[in-house]
């Protein structure tokens, strides 16, 4: 989280986290989690915003506090040269800064452009569907499993049509928002079940589910299993491997 508002960190997410801010953790990580991460300075005064522009010359530059990456590969290979020439031994300190410095000025492009292709090439102020849809995919992550998250209530706190809404996040996304609602309602199911004992129907209002009858039903539609049977397949698996 970063100024009390949280975010979910997912595959090929990034945050920027900037300084004299408020951030912390809210949840603990996965032990599969990896990522990578550095400290650099802007030789510039920054206003820090949810998506703050900077203006150097006459250049502007966005840096979207969170969001996506479309092409992930490409931001790999950057910090790892960016690794490589923190760790070289080069003739001086200031070649080695030198040099890094330059790899995270491009990653600071990059994800400048990244931002500014999937809205448009608009300014930061402006916003576009997929501006749009990341906002609700966002709070859709965050609440689908604690809150009652319906079409229209995600259409009017976002203020669109409930029709338009559905239509961009379809475009943008290649699923239903019921469907964005449920595979996460259904993720955090699994997870339950495989670290507590808690009953199903404990698990059904735990993950978002009111019914128990109708969470049973959309858990065998997702993996074609009731929640007891992939349950017990788990711990099944563990027996036969010891």
């Amino acid at each position: 989280m970063q100024d009390g508002r949280e975010y979910h960190l997912e595959p090929n997410t990034f945050m920027l986290l900037f300084p004299q801010h408020i951030h912390g953790g809210t949840y603990p990580a996965s032990d599969k989690q990896s990522h990578f991460w550095c400290h650099f300075y802007l030789p510039m005064q920054m206003i820090c915003t949810s998506n703050t522009a900077v203006t150097c010359s006459d250049t502007e530059y966005v840096l979207p506090e969170f969001g996506y990456i479309q092409k992930a590969e490409k931001f790999r290979l950057l910090f790892r040269q960016l690794i490589d020439a923190s760790q070289n031994k080069y003739p001086s300190p200031a070649s080695r800064e030198y040099i890094c410095n330059a790899y995270t000025t491009i990653i600071i492009h990059e994800l400048c452009q990244e931002w500014m292709r999937q809205n448009g090439n608009t300014a930061p102020s402006g916003i576009t569907s997929s501006g749009i849809v990341e906002k609700v995919r966002e709070y859709i992550r965050l609440h689908a499993c604690t809150e009652k998250i319906s079409i229209a209530e995600l259409a009017a706190r976002h203020h669109y049509h409930a029709g338009y809404l559905s239509e961009i996040f379809h475009k943008e996304t290649g699923m239903t928002i019921i469907s964005c609602i449920q595979n996460i309602r259904i993720e955090e199911a699994k997870k339950l079940l495989l670290t507590t004992d808690a009953h199903v129907d404990t698990i059904a209002h735990l993950s978002g589910f009111g019914d128990p009858k109708y969470f049973m039903k959309v858990f065998k539609k997702h993996t074609n299993v009731t929640p007891t049977e992939y349950r017990y397949a788990y711990y099944h698996i563990h027996e036969n491997n010891h």
